[in-house]
């Protein structure tokens, strides 16, 4: 298996620029991180919280690391460095993202729905161009083992301006009924398309990587099987919802559930050559579990209540804090001190720190989200009003997901 954290063994000056790169590519993560702690903060005296805090997660945190290290992944798989005139391109598409989004929230907040489809409009162009980029770099590129990892990744891109279209409908003043279809098509799509794809196309290698191990003789042909499954899931899961056909989306999710439960199958035998020692592994593993989970939960209550329900809603946070920030903050883990430089030794160092008391800080992060994020109905009243008495999230949520 090739390494993940570096094309080729750069020169120091060809390192240096390797990180300023990166430290430039990956400042409006930082940016969105410091403002989701602000938000959290004061979330009693700003309007439509949950809309907001979902939005910056998944747009702001989530999106742009998917754009950085989508980038810096391809160029190790492919063994082909983008050349540093292509760097200012893949910049703009970064802080592109990060203006739309911005722009995105002070349209939805203010009611300005010009402002929201100029918002929505920049940053499915963005991603359209990212995913166009990592294909043309593909083409161009020497063929290599994992040019599928890059292709499913140019995929994935392609799938969030689909979704950009429905969160700009949903803008909308709309009906309940339409609300909810549009809703759970937007988080589809969204969700388990663009993200899903990208985290687990990332994950044939970069799993055993972290778990300083071999990767799996199975590996490649099980990934050809679960990522066409999700993909389809996801666009049939979509479609179906905006029918309203309740039985073929329930069908549809159960069809990616599949896909990603094979995934999940395939990071399990790789663990039982060497299992998880800290914080990354299992926050990583917790992470998809709760994405096949959460997604078979979400086929058996749209088949139970109908796709006009708020299924989608009441699966926000089961999505965005198990699935999506349990995997970023455990791919990040590792990521960052492996490409940050400073010798083995700083690199040993830092991993050990970010590691440091990994299974409960990942324990303690489950069980919130277990007994905080699931529908109501799915656990007993008296837990969740047990735990309301010892938290602040007992305050009520926005409507808007």
């Amino acid at each position: 298996m090739p390494p993940i954290s570096a094309p080729q063994r750069p020169s120091t000056s060809t390192a240096r620029r390797g990180r300023s790169w990166h430290r430039t590519a990956g400042k409006p993560v930082r940016w969105w991180l410091v403002a989701l702690v602000i938000v959290i903060a004061a979330h009693r005296w700003i309007p439509d919280t949950r809309w907001l805090m979902v939005h910056m997660v998944t747009l702001g945190l989530i999106t742009t690391s998917i754009m950085v290290w989508s980038q810096h992944f391809t160029e190790a798989l492919l063994h082909h460095k983008l050349p540093d005139s292509g760097r200012p391109r893949q910049i703009v598409r970064i802080y592109g993202v990060t203006v739309g989004t911005a722009l995105l929230i002070v349209g939805m907040l203010a009611g300005w729905w010009w402002l929201t489809v100029a918002a929505a409009t920049v940053i499915g162009v963005m991603l359209t161009w990212h995913g166009l980029a990592l294909l043309a770099q593909s083409r161009t590129a020497l063929p290599a083992r994992f040019g599928l990892t890059v292709r499913w990744y140019a995929t994935a891109a392609f799938f969030l301006p689909v979704g950009a279209v429905f969160g700009t409908i949903l803008a909308r003043d709309l009906s309940a009924t339409w609300h909810s279809r549009l809703l759970l098509a937007h988080q589809a799509v969204n969700v388990l398309g663009f993200v899903g794809l990208t985290v687990c196309a990332t994950l044939l290698t970069l799993w055993p990587t972290i778990l300083r191990t071999r990767m799996r003789d199975d590996a490649v042909r099980l990934s050809r099987i679960a990522l066409p499954l999700m993909a389809a899931g996801s666009l049939l899961a979509a479609v179906f919802a905006v029918l309203g056909t309740a039985s073929l989306t329930a069908a549809a999710l159960l069809l990616y559930a599949a896909g990603a439960a094979t995934v999940g199958w395939l990071m399990l035998r790789t663990g039982m050559q060497r299992r998880p020692e800290g914080y990354m592994g299992w926050s990583v593993a917790s992470g998809i579990a709760w994405l096949v989970m959460t997604t078979v939960l979400a086929a058996w209550l749209v088949l139970t209540r109908g796709v006009e329900t708020s299924v989608a809603q009441s699966l926000t946070i089961p999505f965005v804090a198990g699935f999506l920030v349990q995997t970023l903050f455990g791919a990040m883990s590792y990521i960052l001190p492996s490409t940050m430089g400073g010798g083995p030794a700083t690199v040993r160092a830092s991993l050990a720190a970010m590691n440091r008391a990994g299974v409960y800080r990942v324990t303690v992060a489950n069980l919130c989200i277990t007994l905080f994020a699931l529908p109501a109905g799915v656990l007993p009243s008296w837990v969740r009003a047990l735990v309301s008495i010892v938290g602040p999230w007992s305050s009520r949520p926005s409507s808007r997901s």
